[in-house]
């Protein structure tokens, strides 16, 4: 999901995130995505928790988690902050997240 900031290379944001998506059937997680979960790599970022709130810069391959994490995190490039779910089959998600960027 396009945010509509952009950021700068070396630049500081923060997240405070809540809410809930059910991601398949009986699964349900906040941003921090379910814990323990297995790797898979078909999802954006494999070996982190499936259903996690995720970030990336710009249209390349610059993800990073965010989670339900608050503390400050240093983005590597510059270009367009895009927020997305760690999962790799969208269509069956509902739910949301409402994300509070600091910049």
């Amino acid at each position: 999901n396009d945010t509509g900031i952009d950021v700068r290379s070396g630049q500081t944001i923060y997240f405070e995130a809540q809410g809930q998506v059910r991601w398949g059937r009986d699964r349900r997680d906040g941003p921090a995505g379910e814990r323990n979960s297995p790797a898979n790599p078909n999802r954006p970022m494999g070996n982190r928790n499936a259903a996690a709130l995720i970030g990336k810069i710009g249209s390349g391959n610059d993800m990073f988690f965010i989670g339900d994490e608050i503390g400050p995190i240093r983005v590597r490039s510059a270009g367009r902050l895009y927020l997305g779910v760690n999962d790799d089959v969208l269509a069956d998600n509902s739910g949301n997240f409402r994300v509070v960027v600091y910049y």
